[in-house]
């Protein structure tokens, strides 16, 4: 799967305008460790968001998130 840097930061403005919304925070789910792709993911949304500087971002890897919730 490939992104486009320009494809990630429209996702995350999406994101970040919605976050504003509903109490400014954002958790940004990946899997960097895995895969290059998300690694420019979460680069992407972490540059993103000193656009917003009221959202508190909170960035996951899908495995940890799992064992997190259970």
């Amino acid at each position: 799967m490939r992104y486009s840097e320009s494809e990630i930061e429209r996702v995350a403005h999406v994101a970040f305008q919605a976050a504003g919304k509903r109490g400014g925070r954002l958790c940004s789910v990946d899997k960097a460790n895995v895969l290059e792709t998300m690694q420019l993911w979460r680069e992407v949304v972490t540059a993103v968001g000193r656009d917003y500087p009221r959202c508190r971002t909170v960035a996951h890897v899908c495995g940890q998130l799992r064992h997190a919730s259970s």
